[in-house]
């Protein structure tokens, strides 16, 4: 890769450009964000073209005038904050064009060319200073909320519109001195254009001209009193010109691209009454006492201790694991975990052998029948010797104590006297079993005493205990005098009690809340506070069963002084209650909450949400809920039945087959985007299928046609576009013809056309013939371009209209119609010239046709041509071969494989064998030349892409018609050469999409040509492989791997033998999707908010037609008048209700409105006024604001609409997690909701449809977003925003589940993704690759080696860029093994993860990550391939590998220097005991390589340093001199690392080495299963033995091998175990290269170097951890400048 260096290389056009975020020239880059990702900007490398032309030139940017022409974007780039990227930029100085290079790869190319002052002229143009809007425009605030919607995430100087109108087509942008941004934010207006909501990037700009010097002069002139100035910008749809004063942007081309998937996954969870006595599940349970705790405690930091002992039942496993995922769901909790136990355990926990007492300020302990186990040594001490412990110890019947659980009474009054004491003589040598004698001499303490006691000591002061009771023990009525039961849970396996740890009593306050009494009470709460401050101020609520009171006091208890908040809710109806007394005994018990519900006492918890439940539908479709996920392919709920009532030309169809298509596997993985299919929003959530086959309504079977969703069960079917299928067909044959032959109906033999594009040098698009592309052609080329500067685009509509747009004065209109005329003599064209009020140099010329009859052959078949058909065995390539052979044409054609060959040869053996070639290379351009010496073919049917395009074109004969039935190559606007005008040539692109809006007649005709082949014979069913209903992933994933012939097909029914059959109605299996009936309104109270938006959007793009929006001030913002414009123009109707929500007469006039327009289906409340201030600066007044909208506004919809609204089916409040967890600041917010929710629950109770939804922070829109514009991932109360998006998705499941009347969803920061998702990266491979079982693969095989192909490699890339933001090359993605895989999203995440991955990655998992090859290893030592030739002269470098002994580890190091290389590898049949054994192993090696002329390079890594230093000892004796560099290395460092595993335990050491082996065959997954099992071993090898039959069981490897590498790596830990370096200080110089990310910090700088060095230790720290710094690029340019 060339690197230009000096002045010259810039004047000969190549220059280098270093792009850093944190230089203060290019800082503004930052600003620059995409999807997340700041993005290198498409105008940035434009600038650094033109700079460069300018350095060439000798002259200053902005005195230039310079165009740009076809500009091409191929890929982005992305920056990071501390990195950089290095472009390359270079100009060939005779031609202009240019390219960027980043690595080795290009990023940009195109054509820079600097003209003169008149000839810009034509292309700069003044606007009028302030454009006229004829609505509310969109402000800057407006833009930028909608872009951010789509993925842009812009600030700084990229947010620099000032306004455009709604249709972008006019606007203001500030100038701030930047070309970049300002040109960027240009181009935002064509974004801004579209009615879209996908992510587009800049692909394409065909011509961009700067006069620079005119634009600055220009605002100096007019803009010079504005700072900064906002300059008029124009954006005309028509012509695509974006211009601004000196700049103007023509052609610009933006594709769509997947957004990455959101790693952060939202906790989805129920909210509801829990009993403190009550029936759960162990998870449940824990998850219930974990609330309790954190509720009463208010502490984010968690300590928890849980004892594993003789009363622990050997087969539960530890609640700590469960603690430990709870915890991790719960936002800013920081847990500190630990396990207590003398015996080792298989857990990720940490585990220790010690006593309780030993911590201190745990906030919660759990053990084991802490209650129990008293009461055994009781009976153990009144008389029987031989007792032992049992589940079944209970002093009461398991069915009365059960029942009592079940029943959920009051808790029983406690008595007096709760204390059991007994005499010493009592527990005088009672043994609890034969052997062991635990009371011995404990006087009158009981069993228990002694782990009660360490437990308290270990606890805080209002720390919990949590004991694992037997599952039928029965509770007792008594509290220990030293702890109180807080809650008892029955699950299937044990009892878990909640204990907590007595403390005095304090005096109680009690205050009365009411929600309906003007808040007067809100003073006595504040005094109360102020004043109260050592007492219990106790809130309570009583017969009042919809209060908020919970809300309250949640966010009460968040704030300053509101820890001695209490909470007392008796929602029971309970007459001439005295809540003192009725609470006394509960109060005792010191919880913060405390609701009476049902008789029981209790508290409010989330819970995760169950599963969504399958249903069972009419109507279904598959669609990737993961654009380029196949495993996403999902059945969901459609809204079609056997009912439906469907427009004239449609027809319902039951389905029997659907067909796949190469277009549907294309979309499914991303590949081509929906827009390319339909820019209609409203049908972009599914384009998958188009082709089935079925019955209609009367019984007839049909094959047909559609745009989308016919993968599906019903379809609402286009009458034009069916067939009946004939009798001698099965329904499976009827699914493989239609699309098949359609395309080439359409192709072949009919034209209707859409349009026709033309670029300079390039026809793509739908050309009708080469006569009119050629007779514009040559009119441009004679008649205009000389004359015009701007080369236009030229429309040609077919049938109505045909539309140019150029210069009309510059060319004869009268004999361009009069040569139409000529070549069409039935036909009589017009025209007349529309004068163009934007660019006034500029007319539209409208050729009329008059007579409506353009309509004649596009590919024009004629019999005995000769073509070229690709991709022969497929569907569409067999179709062609069929029609072809019947017109009798010489068919060439080309397959894949030899068994594709093979299938052609005994299909069609009327195709010669050497007309049969290969479709994966070019050699079937040599096949054709050959067959038709020379003369090439008539036609082309073409699907193959991108070099094998091209390559075909040159395959056509003079004269000749290609026809291009791919998308790949249109969607990315890939050149083809002039050949096709030059030869007479045609190109055809057909898209069969654009049948589908054609008009009936053209639909008939082809349905005619269909009906006549088939009648002929000429259309005959294709082969096919047929997939079951639920084998849709396995269908595509077939499809996708090319391995098929014909068609593949999913069976939807089972076909009936009678030919007509009427269709019965049948349910599928589906997940549920919420579905607007277009027939019904649907309220949103708060519409015109910013969820309330998208919510509508959201409503609309799901069939509502009826919406009704409610707002106090009506529409405000350009950006509310743009998404009601664009609902307008889908059909629906909106009204703008203004009626106040807040009374009930407002309420009453708003359902009278909404059933104007139809009945109600569903409101949304999602109304809101926030007045939050802490609660000192609350009032009545600001309670009252909050309620309004909120809790008023329900409690009036809800009374109204049990009779207003009969069909209501769903009543949606959103409310907050303010409400549920409590937030300081917003009482009275969280009152409001929590009076909702119970508001909700009623109506439950009550059968009427509710359900609240509490909200975390919600990005994008709303009121978090709107106060935090530019700050997307911004953390808030250790939550982070929930994408809008993200929101609407979840909203499916949190409609369809039925389980709870409050939900609730939030983003835990730092919660999800991380290690999981560094673990799913192997996942996410194996299963694009169809790999079912992950035990059989290893993680060392490359993507090839385990059935990588184009297409699951195009899969796996999108994958790995859109969720791990890994970028691979294509020769990357040949060699990458998964353990590369794994370990580069570990470094990918390293800017923000690296300390976390350090933390996960210690011991035998940093010291080796690879066991070498099986012919390698036997080696002493391995020549590395390096910079110098192996006969030149160079230094000479000896590297001293890590403890594996491998050198293949080395090669990149290698490939970096100028030496030679040689890498030592520890003989693996080597028998050495000791270092000093392993030292004197390899010298023969190393003197052999080496003279004392010379200083010998020594580079060591991680244990190798161990040997090297030792080495370097004895050659220092010897009278050699050295270089050392050690690379994260030294003796202490390494006995630090062996610190990391218990290497005191030689059972636990053994047990972690032998594991770390098997994970360098096997997934983690697999190992931890067996890893009981090898710690139960006597001896390490029957440790090994056993790892060896493990591997085996799961894949093929050689097991002496593996034998070999377990004992050798085994014997080099030993030895360092047992080693203290014992030689005088070395004389050598040495030098350190450490990772930025340590393994251990309990060490010196310089890892103790200088204590056996007598020279100062230099050290360098380089990006990285242990195991992943040899990869870093700067370190081995770092060792490659110290060579000597």
């Amino acid at each position: 890769m060339f690197v230009p260096e000096n002045d010259q290389d810039i004047l000969d056009g190549a220059r280098g450009v270093k792009v850093q975020v944190s230089d203060q020239k290019w800082l503004y880059i930052e600003g620059h964000v995409i999807d997340g990702r700041n993005l290198f900007p498409a105008t940035g490398y434009l600038y650094l073209v033109w700079e460069t032309l300018a350095l060439m030139r000798g002259t200053y940017l902005n005195s230039m005038n310079v165009v740009f022409e076809n500009c091409k974007f191929m890929r982005a780039t992305a920056l990071t904050k501390k990195g950089h990227l290095q472009f390359n930029v270079m100009i060939q100085r005779s031609t202009g064009n240019f390219e960027i290079i980043v690595g080795d790869s290009p990023v940009v190319t195109g054509r820079i060319y600097e003209t003169k002052e008149q000839q810009m002229e034509r292309v700069s143009f003044d606007l009028p200073g302030i454009p006229k809007y004829e609505a509310l425009p969109l402000t800057s605030k407006d833009i930028y909320k909608e872009l951010r919607l789509r993925g842009y995430n812009y600030n700084g100087a990229f947010r620099a519109l000032q306004e455009c109108d709604v249709s972008a087509a006019k606007g203001r942008i500030k100038w701030e001195d930047n070309w970049v941004t300002f040109m960027d934010n240009m181009l935002q207006m064509a974004i801004l254009r579209e009615d879209s909501r996908l992510l587009y990037v800049p692909t394409f700009v065909r011509k961009l001209a700067i006069n620079a010097k005119r634009h600055v002069d220009w605002i100096a002139a007019n803009y010079k009193e504005q700072e900064p100035p906002s300059l008029p910008v124009s954006n005309n749809y028509m012509t695509g010109v974006i211009s601004c004063g000196g700049i103007q942007i023509t052609g610009l081309i933006a594709s769509s691209i997947n957004r990455r998937k959101i790693l952060a996954e939202p906790v989805l969870e129920s909210y509801k009454f829990i009993p403190n006595f009550t029936t759960l599940d162990v998870h449940q349970s824990v998850r219930v006492i974990i609330q309790l705790i954190l509720e009463s405690a208010l502490s984010y930091k968690v300590k928890s201790l849980e004892l594993i002992d003789e009363f622990t039942a050997k087969d539960v496993s530890p609640l700590t694991t469960i603690i430990k995922s709870v915890l991790k769901d719960l936002p800013l909790i920081q847990p500190y975990l630990k396990i207590l136990s003398k015996t080792p355990l298989v857990t990720d926990i940490e585990v220790e052998d010690k006593k309780l007492n030993s911590e201190t300020n745990c906030l919660l302990v759990v053990a084991s029948h802490i209650l129990e186990r008293h009461e055994r040594c009781i009976i153990v001490i009144v008389g029987d010797a031989d007792y032992v412990p049992s589940s079944s110890s209970s002093t009461d019947s398991n069915e009365e104590n059960n029942h009592r659980l079940q029943e959920e009474t009051m808790e029983p009054e406690i008595p007096e006297n709760n204390n059991s004491e007994l005499d010493d003589e009592d527990s005088d040598d009672v043994a609890l079993d034969g052997n062991y004698n635990p009371i011995q001499d404990k006087g009158k303490n009981d069993i228990w005493e002694e782990v009660t006691k360490e437990a308290l000591e270990a606890l805080s002061e209002n720390g919990f205990i949590i004991s694992r009771e037997s599952p039928d023990y029965n509770v007792p009525t008594d509290d220990h005098p030293k702890l109180t039961i807080i809650s008892a849970h029955r699950t299937p396996t044990e009892t878990v009690l909640l204990l907590q740890k007595k403390t005095e009593h304090k005096p109680q306050t009690f205050i009365k809340i009411s929600s309906s009494d003007q808040f007067s009470w809100v003073a006595t709460v504040k005094e109360a506070i102020k004043n109260k401050v050592n007492d219990d101020i106790v809130l309570y609520s009583e017969n009042e069963p919809n209060s908020g009171l919970i809300g309250l006091v949640n966010c009460l208890r968040r704030e300053p002084n509101g820890k001695n908040i209490k909470c007392v809710f008796v929602m029971d109806e309970i007459k001439q209650i005295n809540l003192k007394t009725f609470s006394e005994t509960q109060l005792k018990k010191n919880m913060a909450v405390n609701v009476y519900k049902n008789g029981q006492w209790g508290t409010y918890r989330h819970l995760l949400l169950n599963g969504i439940n399958v249903v069972e539908r009419e109507h279904c479709f598959v669609n990737s809920l993961v654009r380029g996920d196949l495993s996403s392919l999902t059945w969901l709920e459609g809204p079609l039945n056997y009912n439906t009532a469907l427009p004239s030309e449609k027809e319902l169809v039951h389905i029997y087959y659907t067909a796949l298509n190469f277009r549907d596997v294309m979309t499914a993985l991303g590949k081509v985007t929906v827009d390319i299919i339909t820019t209609d929003r409203r049908q972009q959530e599914c384009v998958q299928g188009f082709e089935f086959s079925g019955r209609d309504s009367r019984g007839n079977r049909v094959m047909g046609m559609i745009t989308n969703m016919a993968l599906a069960t019903v379809v609402a079917a286009d009458r034009y576009l069916l067939l009946k299928i004939p009798d001698s067909w099965t329904m499976a044959d009827g699914a493989t013809a239609m699309t098949l032959y359609g395309t080439l109906a359409y192709g072949l033999f009919i034209y209707n056309g859409e349009y026709f594009q033309q670029h300079e040098g390039t026809t793509m698009g739908n050309s009708l013939s080469p006569f009119i592309a050629n007779l514009f052609m040559s009119k441009f080329e004679t008649e205009v371009k000389d004359k015009f500067e701007y080369f236009p685009r030229v429309w040609f509509r077919y049938v109505d209209d045909i539309f140019a747009v150029f210069d009309t004065k510059a060319i004869s209109l009268d004999n361009f119609v009069a040569k139409l005329n000529n070549r069409f003599p039935t036909i009589k064209f017009t025209y007349e010239v529309e004068h163009n009020e934007q660019l006034p140099f500029l007319d539209v010329l409208v050729i009329r046709n008059s007579e409506n009859k353009l309509e004649f052959d596009r590919g024009q078949l004629k019999r005995g041509e000769s073509i070229l058909i690709h991709s022969g065995t497929g569907g569409i390539g067999q179709a062609a071969i069929r029609l072809a052979l019947h017109y009798g044409c010489t068919v060439f054609t080309t397959v894949g494989t030899q068994e594709k060959r093979k299938f052609i040869r005994k299909t069609y053996p009327e195709i010669e064998d050497s007309h049969i070639g290969n479709s994966r290379d070019l050699s079937f351009e040599h096949m054709v030349h050959k067959g038709t010496n020379g003369r090439g073919v008539d036609m082309v049917v073409n699907s193959l892409a991108e070099d094998k395009l091209l390559a075909s074109v040159r395959c056509l004969a003079r004269g000749g018609r290609f026809i291009e039935i791919g998308k790949f190559d249109m969607a990315l606007n890939n050149y083809i050469n002039l050949q096709l005008l030059q030869r007479s040539a045609s190109f055809h692109g057909v898209m069969l999409d654009q049948l589908f809006t054609e008009r009936p007649s053209i639909k008939k005709r082809i349905m005619n040509l269909l009906e006549e082949g088939i009648e002929n014979g000429t259309i005959k069913p294709l082969n096919k492989t047929i997939f079951k209903v639920d084998e849709v992933e396995q269908a595509f994933r077939y499809m996708a791997s090319g391995k098929h012939t014909g068609k593949v097909l999913v069976q939807v029914r089972t076909p009936e033998e009678e030919l007509i059959a009427a269709p019965t109605p049948q349910k599928f299996s589906c997940m549920p999707r919420y579905l607007c009936d277009p027939a019904k309104t649907y309220i949103i109270c708060g519409g015109l908010g910013g969820f309330g938006l998208e919510l509508a959007d959201w409503l609309v793009l799901r069939g509502a037609k009826n919406l009704i929006l409610t707002s106090r001030k009506g529409i405000s913002t350009g950006y509310q008048n743009l998404r009601i414009r664009i609902w307008t123009s889908y059909g629906t109707i909106v009204k703008i209700s203004k009626a106040d929500i807040c009374t009930e007469a407002g309420c009453e006039q708003l359902l009278e409105e909404a059933s104007e327009l139809g009945p109600v289906d569903s409101i949304f409340n999602l109304a809101v006024v926030l007045a939050d201030a802490i609660f000192e600066n609350q009032t009545p007044e600001t309670f009252q604001t909050s309620f309004a909208p909120k809790a008023n506004a329900t409690r009036y919809l809800d009374d109204l609409t049990r009779t207003m609204c009969p069909d209501l089916r769903h009543f949606v409040v959103f409310s907050s997690v303010s409400c549920g967890r409590g937030n300081a600041g917003q009482t009275n917010y969280g009152m409001a909701n929590s009076v909702m929710e119970r508001l909700c629950e009623k109506r439950r109770e009550d059968g009427y449809p509710a359900l609240a939804i509490e909200w975390g922070a919600v990005g994008e829109v709303g009121l978090v977003a709107e106060m935090q514009e530019e700050h997307i991932e911004m953390e808030i109360g250790g939550t982070l925003q929930q994408r809008i998006s993200n929101c609407l998705q979840v909203l499916d499941t949190l409609l369809a589940q039925k389980e709870a009347a409050i939900v609730s969803s939030m983003v835990v920061a730092e919660k999800r993704g991380g290690d999981a998702a560094a673990d799913n990266i192997v996942d996410s491979v194996i299963n694009i690759l169809g790999v079912t079982d992950k035990k059989t693969i290893s993680l060392h095989s490359t993507l090839p080696e385990l059935g990588m192909d184009s297409m699951t490699g195009v899969e796996i890339k999108q994958t790995l860029e859109r969720e791990y933001d890994i970028f691979l090359t294509p020769k990357d993605m040949r060699t990458i093994t998964l353990a590369r895989l794994k370990e580069m999203h570990e470094e990918q995440s390293g800017a923000n993860q690296a300390d976390k991955n350090t933390e996960n990655r210690f011991g035998f998992e940093m010291l080796f990550t690879t066991i070498g090859d099986v012919t390698e290893n036997n080696l002493p030592y391995m020549r590395l391939n390096s910079k110098v030739e192996e006969t030149s002269s160079a230094p000479k470098v000896v590297i001293f590998p890590g403890i594996e002994g491998v050198a293949s580890y080395y090669e990149f190091l290698s490939s970096q220097l100028d030496a030679h290389v040689i890498c030592l590898q520890y003989l693996s049949e080597s028998k050495e005991e000791t270092i000093a054994d392993m030292a004197n192993a390899v010298m023969p090696v190393i003197e052999e390589h080496v003279t004392k002329d010379d200083p010998i390079n020594i580079i060591a890594y991680s244990y190798g340093t161990v040997v090297a230093l030792e080495a370097v000892s004895i050659l220092e004796s010897r009278g050699y001199r050295c270089s050392v560099m050690c690379v994260e290395g030294s003796p202490k460092l390494m006995k630090g690392m062996l610190d990391a595993v218990n290497v005191e335990s030689t059972e636990v050491f053994e047990t972690a080495l032998a594991c770390r082996l098997l994970s360098l065959y096997l997934p983690l997954e697999t190992v931890s299963t067996h890893q009981e099992s090898i710690f139960k071993c006597t001896s390490w090898d029957e440790k090994v033995e056993l790892g060896i039959e493990i591997v085996k069981q799961n894949i093929n490897v050689d097991q002496n091998h593996q034998r070999k590498v377990a004992n050798r790596i085994y014997r080099r830990v030993q030895a360092l175990k047992i080693y203290t370096p014992s030689y005088a200080p070395l004389e050598s110089d040495v030098k350190l290269y450490k990772a930025k990310y340590q393994v251990t910090d309990n060490i010196e700088e310089d890892y103790c170097l200088s204590q056996l060095f007598k020279k100062p230790v230099e050290f360098e720290v380089f990006e990285g951890n242990h195991a992943t710094v040899l990869d870093n690029e700067e370190l081995a340019n770092t060792i490659a400048q110290n060579i000597k």
